[in-house]
């Protein structure tokens, strides 16, 4: 049976696993959010899911421009028989408008999530600046894909990549 430790020892016991749950932190942290990352992953994503919520903005409203001006032109319609397509018309536009609502509610979740990713990131920022930068050992950046899987990074985001005019002219 061994020696019950003396309070010193317990101490030192108690500090070695501190420093060890310290130095696995910043190893955590510094594979989300290291100090010396230009491209950081967290920040990154909060942006697509910005651009996303644009994107998504801004295809609803191209429905609803289109579905008011299928409504205006229901009003004139009528179907082979001479029956009048303004009720059925309007019940498909009715449908689309209602439809579209998915933007309104994809977009405040999607706000949720960019608030989270947000805090996380403050909080990440404030470990960092509290374990001083210099603690975290260099980061494996990944090298950035060639090939066929260089083009599999889905839509750029405004301002970057190739504009539709751009692809365009490229393929006259």
């Amino acid at each position: 049976m061994s020696e019950p430790l003396s309070e010193i020892e317990q101490l030192k016991l108690q500090l070695d696993e501190l420093s060890l749950m310290i130095a696995t932190t910043i190893k955590e942290v510094g594979g989300v959010r290291h100090p010396s990352m230009e491209d950081d992953r967290l920040s990154g994503a909060v942006d697509e899911l910005a651009a996303m919520v644009l994107d998504t903005e801004a295809a609803t409203d191209a429905i609803l421009d289109a579905a008011e001006l299928l409504e205006q032109m229901a009003q004139g319609a009528w179907d082979a028989q001479g029956n009048s397509l303004r009720e059925p018309m309007s019940a498909i536009t009715t449908r689309i408008f209602e439809a579209c609502n998915f933007q309104d509610l994809s977009g405040q979740r999607i706000a949720k999530v960019t608030t989270l990713l947000r805090d996380i990131d403050a909080r990440l920022s404030t470990i960092i600046e509290a374990l001083g930068a210099r603690r975290f050992d260099p980061v494996d950046i990944p090298a950035a894909p060639d090939g066929d899987a260089a083009l599999l990074n889905g839509p750029a985001r405004t301002g970057q990549g190739l504009e539709q005019d751009s692809v365009d002219a490229l393929m006259h």
